[in-house]
């Protein structure tokens, strides 16, 4: 027997544990890697991601379009926040190096 995640009125039930834990587990990692780098400030991006995350959630909760606040009803962080808190542990780590790094060398002199 084929399983088929549809959308709409027919197929099967999806659970909305499953579609959460693909979410959380390979979409997120996968879509948000290194996005400390090449995510910040772009708008239209995040947005588009956070469509994508959206709708496998519909997958399971049948609804016609992807709100962005299908991720917080089902707990998940939204792209600009996942972001953010990279660059923010990357900044982190990057000042508490105990030995000078080439990054914190680059840093201007009076």
């Amino acid at each position: 027997m084929k399983w088929v995640l549809l959308s709409g009125t027919s197929g099967w039930v999806v659970p909305i544990g499953p579609c959460i834990t693909i979410v959380r587990a390979i979409l997120q990692p996968t879509l948000l890697y290194a996005s400390a780098f090449w995510l910040v400030g772009a708008t239209q991006t995040q947005n588009s991601l956070n469509r994508c995350l959206a709708n496998v959630l519909n997958v399971s909760l049948r609804l016609p379009s992807a709100p962005a606040g299908v991720l917080a009803e089902c707990g998940i962080v939204d792209c600009a926040t996942d972001c953010e808190a990279q660059l923010l542990s990357l900044v982190s780590r990057v000042l508490t190096v105990a030995s000078p790094t080439p990054a914190i060398e680059v840093s201007p002199r009076p």
